[in-house]
């Protein structure tokens, strides 16, 4: 009997940690309604991983980056038990800070350079001006995450400054300088994304300090060589 009942309980205990289940919990209804789509993406992952579907053998870091390949707007995933064989999944998701339209699909970028197409939140205020004039083919949309990438961290990056980006210019014929205006400044600042975003940015914010104290209002300052600020 005591064998009996040891081994019911390794089998309960056993049935609470694995997942055939799957209740996915999401902070509001329009991001609900997309619920199969992520059911899919973990059915997948355990598809390649079924050891897995028990949670005591979950390599969280492991779901989470296959997740920012497939649903890269999902920022977090908690597993949880939720009853015999069943999971409950609470995913929370990335708030962009810029928007950046390309041909035909728009991109968002959150505070940590993150890119992603599927947005549950309001639009974000920055938006790229582009004026490349490049084509969208050809690997483009490689050069745009890159790009947007680079454009997260140093948004947020000049908001830690109390500095709101009022608009991102990329200018013709390259795909490496990035021009930024500043919410109340005509100053124009331009960067590189060859070179750290907060690095320019701690860069652009000293010149301006330099500039104000001196009563100098240049149309654009220049910090993509490092330690060098330029500016007319």
């Amino acid at each position: 009997m005591f064998v009996t009942a040891v081994s019911l309980l390794v089998v309960i205990f056993l049935l609470f940690q694995l997942t055939i289940n799957i209740s996915i919990q999401t902070p509001d209804i329009k991001s609900s309604s997309n619920t199969n789509k992520y059911v899919s993406v973990l059915n997948e992952y355990y598809s390649a991983h079924p050891a897995e579907r028990f949670r005591f053998f979950l390599n969280n870091n492991g779901l989470k980056q296959f997740f920012l390949q497939k649903a890269p707007e999902v920022k977090n995933i908690r597993v949880e038990g939720d009853f015999l064989a069943r999971s409950a999944v609470k995913l929370t998701f990335r708030q962009p800070v810029a928007q950046w339209s390309s041909g035909d699909k728009i991109y968002f970028v959150d505070d940590s350079g993150v890119t992603f197409e599927q947005n549950y939140f309001a639009a974000p205020t920055v938006a790229v001006r582009d004026e490349s004039g490049l084509p969208t083919r050809g690997g483009q949309e490689v050069i745009n995450r890159q790009f947007l990438s680079f454009l997260g961290q140093a948004v947020s990056e000049f908001s830690q400054h109390k500095m709101n980006v009022s608009e991102v210019i990329l200018p013709a014929n390259t795909v490496r300088q990035v021009w930024f205006k500043i919410e109340g400044r005509g100053t124009q600042i331009r960067m590189t994304v060859d070179r750290s975003a907060q690095a320019q940015v701690k860069q652009a914010i000293a010149t301006l300090g330099y500039l104000d104290n001196n009563g100098a209002k240049p149309g654009y300052i220049d910090v993509r060589v490092d330690q060098r600020s330029f500016y007319k």
